[in-house]
């Protein structure tokens, strides 16, 4: 995408694309199961990394390349820090459809995406780790 922001506020895409992704994800678990987002970059289910967002800005050309990765169907077992959908609904799930459910989320929230419009409200709501101190380290 050619964002319509500063440059320096091109790092804020992520969030608005991972709220598009979250909202999408939300209709394959059950209510009592928890998906989060974790600044700047992953997908937390029940507290464990399920997929990850990576954003490239290219000065150049002005466009933003968003990756996006999920653990849909893995059959790894379940570890400490990482967990697929399918191993939570002990199922596979059907990726073309989920793929289209994300891409069609996307497409509905692209203004803000391509804008970097954080919408607070659903942030704070979605966030993982929100209001709780955490340590940043290189």
């Amino acid at each position: 995408i050619r964002p319509q922001c500063l440059e320096k506020d091109i790092y804020k895409v992520t969030i608005p694309f991972s709220l598009a992704t979250h909202k999408a994800l939300l209709n394959y678990i059950p209510v009592n199961v928890d998906l989060r987002i974790k600044w700047p970059n992953d997908l937390l289910l029940q507290g464990k990394k399920c997929g990850g967002i990576l954003a490239n800005y290219e000065k150049k050309s002005q466009l933003v390349i968003i990756g996006l990765g999920i653990n849909l169907n893995s059959e790894w077992p379940i570890s400490d820090n990482r967990l697929s959908f399918g191993n939570l609904m002990s199922q596979q799930l059907e990726i073309e459809t989920i793929f289209y459910d994300i891409t069609q989320s996307i497409d509905d929230n692209f203004q803000d995406i391509s804008s970097c419009n954080i919408d607070c409200k659903s942030w704070n709501s979605s966030s993982a780790f929100l209001n709780q101190d955490v340590i940043v380290s290189e």
